[in-house]
């Protein structure tokens, strides 16, 4: 009985971690679906709708998790962080529904920003010390967690908007304003869940003296790593639209066939990849290769979509590029967390969400755009997007050859147990 508890504890720490990851894309992407109903209320032009979805969350979100790099420098994550970046967030849920105008929808959404760029830092660097050897697959489901939300929230926009007509008929408050509150309901009910998941409780591997952070290693890895998620952004942006275009349905019809097929398969690769982490532990060695091979896969459906016109054709391009990337982009997280020693995994993951988000989100989207606007298809410009990408990843696969095996052996992370260490 003893035996099981604290298996026990680190699966509950996994399910809420990833649970509370889901939702925070669900809190994150829901705007963006009643957007339209948004600027019926608030006045706004596209630019201002731009700097609203995307700056607005993007750039407190970096300065937070880079400012947590410095606040944890030698610390460890714990409960009472990752709970205050769940009340911030929550908080700005409901400051979401309230707001009447641009600035203080905007204030709303560099809360979020604040309150997410405290939890998804340390919530990795929290499970990665506390699952002890579930860390591949317990890092695979938070990461899932990222996918299926922002599947979920383009499905639940319509699906409570829908109800919320029905429920609140005779009420003078707009519908997407109950909606961005109800979202913060299932935070609450969480919250306490995540507060009595004591690390005390799970089975951690020991961790052992100070290691120096090999920051020489971890440069060029973060190249490898975040390549795949510029063309993962690129492609979640522009993706609706190329249906839209090259299929002839309706944006809504877009995005309900996108939401379904994602929440379906987005999440795959990176439990594949989690599972094979951990039956083969060896294979982190060979991580860097691994994104590499992985995103250039992914350029073979981008090449179809460019020639596929029926619908059909066009999902299993989709489909395809959605397992590849979600294998090369847990594998990039997988082996930033490897090369970080474990007294610098909170601060190490605060610089790495940050620029994530800087350059994945800031720069992913608007490349395929300049494509785009430069005479190329939308797929054409997808595949650009992933050329482009996958150049500097093998540029960067090529810098950290050497560095990326040696750093394993010396950053004490006990992630993996290297032949000959």
């Amino acid at each position: 009985m003893n035996a099981r508890a604290p298996a026990a504890a680190t699966t509950r720490v996994i399910l809420v971690l990833a649970a509370l990851h889901l939702l925070a894309f669900v809190d994150r992407t829901a705007l963006s679906g009643v957007l339209p109903l948004v600027r019926g209320e608030v006045a706004m032009n596209d630019a201002q709708a731009g700097w609203l979805i995307g700056t607005a969350f993007a750039l407190p979100y970096a300065a937070t998790a880079l400012a947590l790099a410095a606040i944890m420098r030698g610390r460890r994550a714990s409960v009472g962080w990752l709970a205050g970046g769940v009340l911030a967030w929550t908080a700005a849920a409901i400051a979401s529904a309230a707001a009447t105008s641009l600035v203080t929808l905007s204030l709303a959404r560099a809360l979020l920003g604040v309150g997410q760029g405290v939890f998804v830092p340390l919530a990795v660097a929290w499970l990665i010390d506390q699952a002890g050897e579930k860390r591949a697959s317990a890092l695979a489901t938070f990461a899932s967690g990222a996918t299926i939300g922002r599947s979920i929230a383009l499905l639940l926009v319509g699906t409570l908007l829908w109800l919320l007509a029905i429920i609140f008929a005779r009420t003078n408050i707009a519908h997407w304003r109950w909606l961005l509150a109800l979202t913060a309901v299932p935070n609450l009910l969480i919250l306490p869940v995540l507060l009595r998941a004591s690390p005390r409780a799970v089975s951690a591997t020991p961790i052992g003296g100070e290691q120096a952070t090999p920051w020489h290693a971890l440069a060029a890895f973060f190249v490898v790593a975040i390549a795949p998620l510029i063309l993962a952004q690129a492609a979640g942006g522009w993706m609706p639209t190329l249906f839209v275009r090259q299929a002839g349905i309706t944006a809504a019809q877009a995005a309900t066939l996108l939401g379904v097929v994602t929440l379906a398969t987005g999440w795959v690769g990176q439990s594949v990849c989690g599972w094979l982490l951990a039956r083969r532990p060896a294979l982190v060695a060979y991580l860097p290769l691994i994104v590499l091979i992985a995103l250039a896969a992914t350029l073979v459906p981008f090449a179809l979509l460019t020639q596929a016109r029926t619908l059909p054709a066009m999902v299993v391009c989709v489909v395809a590029a959605n397992l590849m990337l979600g294998v090369s982009g847990f594998a990039g997280l997988f082996g930033v967390q490897a090369l970080i020693p474990p007294a610098a995994r909170a601060s190490v993951n605060g610089i790495y969400f940050a620029l994530v988000t800087l350059i994945a989100v800031g720069s992913g989207p608007l490349l395929a755009g300049l494509l785009a606007e430069s005479g190329w298809s939308t797929a054409a410009a997808l595949l650009g997007t992933g050329v482009i990408a996958t150049l500097a990843c093998a540029a960067a696969v090529a810098m950290s050859r050497v560095t990326f095996h040696a750093a394993l052996r010396s950053s004490g992370g006990g992630i993996v147990p290297l032949a000959g260490r």
